[in-house]
Formats: C-alpha cells, structure tokens, sequence
C-alpha cells in the first residue's frame, strides 16, 4: 500500500468521528460506508455501472435532498435497493437498515465522501482503499472483526507461494471479507492481463468461489469484490453443509476457516465427509482436501490443536496423508490474529494426482520461536521471505533434502510422522523455552496463550457434551 493509499485510507477513516459521535460502532459504520461509497462509485463510474441503481435512488439523489430530509430518504432508498433487480445491488442491501439517528450527521458523511474525487483513483486504488479500511476495522474491533480478515501481508505471501494460475478454478469456502479470492484473482491477473479478472475457467464456471456464512461479511465481501473488479460466485450459506458439498471441484483452495466448536446444532456430519466433528477447522480441514483436483493444491490456516489432537483429529490427519502430498507446516507467531488469541500455522498440500506415487513427508518451518508478530515486523518479514524460497526451491519427496540452509526448515519421513502417530508438531522447539529465550516477551502474547488454552477447553467441553446430548454409550 503506497503513501498515498494509506493517507486516503486515513482520511476516510476519520470520517468514523462523524458517526461516533452519533453512537455508531466500528462496524456499523464500515457497513455504513460499504453502502454510501457503492452509490457514489458505482454513479460516478459511469455506465454500465449506474444502471445498477433504480433511477430516482441514486447517489445524486442522496446529494441533493435537503440535509433536514436525507435521513428519511436514505432509509427509503436502502428498502428500495434490497429490491433492485440488479443481483449485487440487491445482496449488498439486503436486509440494509441505518444506525444513523440524526440527519445532520449523514449530510456531514455525505459531504465528506463527495470531498473526495474518487474517479481519478482508478479501480485498484478504489479497492486498496477499502481493504485498507477493513484492515483498520479488524485492528479496532480485536473482540471479534479480526476473525473475517486475513492480514494481507500473509494473504499475499500465501498467495505467491500456492500461484494460482489464470485458468484454474480458486475456492475459500470460508470467505469472511474477500482477501484470498481479491489476492488470487490479482495474482492471476499479472500473469495473463487485467481480463482474467473478469474471464470464467474453460468449464464455464466462474473462476473464483467463496462461501461466506455471516450477512454482514459476505456484504463486505461483495463490496470489495465489487471494487477489485472480480467476478465471483459468492453464496451467503455454510460450506459445511450441503452447499459446500456442492461446489465445483477446485484447483486451488486458499483459507482461513473460523476457528472453534459447533454450537447448538452440535456434530457437524456431512455426508461427503468421512468423519463427523462438532471441531469446525477439522471439518473445514476435510472438505478443503476433498474439493481440491487430483493435483490442486490448497492452503489452510489452522490452530495448533489441528496438528496434534487426538481420536478424530488423528484420523482426519491419516486421511489427509493417504490423499495429499507435498505437506509443509508454516508456524506462525503469536499477535497475527486479534479476535482469537490462538497460536496458528499455514498448511501446503496438494492433492495426489491421479496415477503418480505421492511425494511423502512433511516439511516444517518455524517463524514462531523467538518472534513477536507485533514487536519484530522486520524479522518476521525476514523468516517469511526465507519461507517462500525454501519452499519454491523444495525437492519434494526427497527424504535426503538438505536444510542446512536454514535452521528453522526440517524434513520429517513419512515413516517418522506415523511413528508420531501422525502428529504434525514434529521436531518443533518447546513454547515456554522459546518465550524465555526471546528478548522480547510481549504480555500479550502471555495473554494469547492463555486465551488459547481457554478456547481448548471450551472445545473439549462441547465435544464432551455431545457425546450425553447424541446418545452416547454413557448417555443413560
């Protein structure tokens, strides 16, 4: 994000004060901008564009009501657009409803983003801006925002080293507001020109899926679609439902899927799925594998328990191993996600392709020991550079494969991860030595662990409830 990016991204992000002072919250107010700036660019784009709003409710409209009337006819024109017969205009309004009390509050809102020549930016821009004010709300909103945005720096790391090509198919079937689906369509676009955002694979089928279950993410999510200019089937649903099992098989799945228990409706068991969970990453986890391609590949992000849990997590990990290959376990530091406090890692797969002997092992490295993603930036985008080359230059399957180039990059044989009962934490430096070897102890990361072990034991709680809830062997 250049200079001036990041000052218009400032700038409309002040216009937050406006609201606060009208009792609006974070969220409500990206939700309240999300709605003005897809009036005013899609009036101001020209167009094709326009014409997705009904005549009589457009951003011109907005402008030159009266301010002691805009309030009441802003709230008509949010009813109206949940009508429009336009597909993304009517999912962007859907259900729309102001939390704006006070007219003079939305002429000043309107009057600040008519401040700003928004044509002369250009469509990337347009989007970089509105990522940017989705990071900023996942930084101020750490109780829950962080949970729908992937940092971008990680985003395009992962994107770079999956390369999703022009052609292929890219799924998130856990979407929250749009960073892999945006990243990958412009990872592709660079290879193969700015038409590729808009092309469909050669099936016909659109080249970029997500689902998203909560409205007000896949509305973000729209929107930034909309501002990169990717063309996506993006469905409001549960992908670990029947939708999910419904998706086209995909070369490249890219995720970061919520991390927790089920509650409430209790064991997630999808038919397609081999292995029933309340664990929602381990049912992500099962369908992300499933939906690849002979010879996609995928990347996850997962908590550390995915890597070691026992009983259905052990088999999900075996069944992972006896469909995919080319298996590398990133592990991140603490401080990269807000809302959960969860130490995470990034998994690279890919699935066998039909008729080849798999390429068996599992590559390690840690970017955790020692790193604080909050306080050393610098040496945390050192080790990932470091990441990225290893893994491009990775003799995969070759059990001999020299490491010494780095000591946080290990190979571990098939032979020894079934030894290990197929855990994935192999060879990894204990968490307590490497906080106390660290010069840099930051209380939150203290914090983080143990709002970690919290959320652990509230997944052990529920699994150990269902078990009386479904009629276990115990139950009467």
């Amino acid at each position: 994000m250049n200079a001036q990016i990041r000052q218009l991204v400032q700038k409309v992000w002040s216009f937050c004060d406006v609201l606060r002072d009208d009792g609006i919250t974070y969220q409500d107010y990206i939700s309240e901008l999300s709605w003005l700036l897809f009036l005013c660019i899609s009036e101001r784009s020209g167009g094709s564009t326009t014409n997705r709003i009904p005549s009589g409710f457009r951003w011109s409209d907005l402008v030159k009501e009266p301010d002691s009337n805009k309030l009441d006819f802003y709230q008509r024109q949010l009813t109206q657009l949940a009508l429009a017969d336009d597909p993304l205009t009517s999912s962007i309004f859907s259900t729309a409803s102001t939390s704006i009390r006070h007219p003079s509050v939305l002429a000043k809102l309107v009057e600040l983003i008519s401040s700003i020549d928004w044509q002369s930016l250009g469509q990337q821009a347009l989007g970089d801006v509105y990522e940017g004010l989705l990071e900023r709300n996942a930084t101020e909103q750490r109780s829950g925002a962080g949970q729908y945005f992937t940092p971008r720096f990680l985003v395009d790391l992962i994107v770079r080293v999956v390369d999703p090509q022009p052609a292929e198919v890219v799924q998130d079937p856990a979407a929250g507001t749009g960073g892999f689906l945006v990243a990958a369509a412009r990872h592709a676009s660079a290879m193969a020109g700015e038409a590729t955002l808009a092309e469909s694979s050669p099936t016909g089928s659109p080249k970029y899926v997500g689902i998203e279950l909560v409205q007000s993410a896949h509305r973000l999510c729209l929107m930034n679609l909309f501002l990169h200019e990717v063309r996506a089937d993006l469905r409001l649903a549960d992908a670990l439902t029947s939708t999910g099992a419904e998706l086209p098989p995909a070369d490249v799945v890219l995720s970061n899927p919520p991390f927790g228990s089920k509650r409430g409706a209790g064991i997630i068991a999808r038919p397609d799925l081999s292995h029933a969970t309340s664990n929602k990453q381990l049912a992500f986890l099962q369908h992300i594998y499933r939906a690849l391609k002979h010879g996609g590949r995928a990347a996850v992000i997962v908590p550390d328990g995915v890597l070691f849990d026992e009983g259905v997590g052990r088999d999900i990990r075996r069944e992972m191993m006896s469909l995919c290959d080319r298996l590398v376990v990133l592990r991140l530091p603490s401080g990269i996600f807000y809302a959960q406090g969860v130490k995470t890692n990034v998994l690279f797969f890919r699935r066998i392709p039909d008729g080849q002997k798999p390429d068996t092992g599992v590559w390690v490295y840690d970017a955790r020991s020692g790193v604080n993603a909050r306080a050393s930036d610098g040496k945390l985008n050192e080790l990932l550079g470091e990441f990225q080359e290893l893994y491009r230059s990775a003799e995969f399957g070759d059990n001999q494969q020299d490491t010494s180039r780095s000591d946080r990059y290990r190979h571990f044989s098939e032979a020894e991860v079934i030894a290990h009962a197929h855990r994935l934490d192999l060879g990894v430096q204990d968490e307590q030595s490497a906080m106390t070897e660290s010069k840099d102890v930051d209380p939150a990361v203290i914090l983080q662990n143990l709002r970690a072990t919290l959320v652990k034991v509230t997944e052990l709680t529920d699994e150990f409830a269902t078990l009386f809830t479904d009629g276990g062997p115990d139950a009467t």
